[in-house]
């Protein structure tokens, strides 16, 4: 009688794993990290911003961590460290690097939501921060046409709708 619930149980399995959708139209799940790394989330993100522009909205959040393993990101896991170094520092060009102790290290959430903001931005886009980000180290902007604080004076004077 114990081979029966366990023979039922690996039958029903394949049949519940053919029925999880695929967002992506991938042929299997993908590795609960590798969407920082391969830009996986930046293509599901972009393709939504997009189709949400597409059908007239104008305000618009995304929201997901900005960094694997959020909440131990004061610690500096080495999740955090790898995509600080592989993919921050890289697609910025970010002045210095990372390193142990730099600015990107120190603020690596801040620094991941200006990435995100400009792997999304599906043409020019303009990204404002409360943050302590000094948009001077990073070299790397792409269609980010302008940057800066959020209620600073140079934004104050600079503000354009459509942005």
């Amino acid at each position: 009688t114990m081979k029966s619930p366990l023979s039922f149980f690996i039958i029903v399995l394949p049949l519940v794993e053919a029925l999880v959708p695929f967002i992506d139209g991938g042929k299997v799940m993908p590795k609960l990290y590798d969407g920082w790394f391969n830009e996986q989330i930046a293509k599901q993100a972009s393709t939504a911003v997009s189709k949400a522009v597409a059908s007239g909205k104008k305000k618009i959040e995304v929201n997901f961590p900005p960094v694997p393993n959020l909440e131990e990101v004061r610690f500096g896991t080495p999740l955090n460290q790898k995509f600080g170094k592989d993919v921050l520092a890289r697609d910025l060009k970010f002045q210095g690097g990372y390193t142990p102790g730099s600015e990107l290290s120190r603020q690596l959430v801040a620094y991941a939501n200006v990435y995100w903001a400009k792997k999304i931005a599906s043409g020019k886009a303009c990204v404002l921060t409360t943050e302590p980000v000094d948009f001077k180290t990073i070299k790397g902007m792409g269609p980010l046409s302008r940057s800066g604080k959020v209620n600073s004076e140079k934004a104050r004077k600079e503000a354009r709708n459509g942005e």
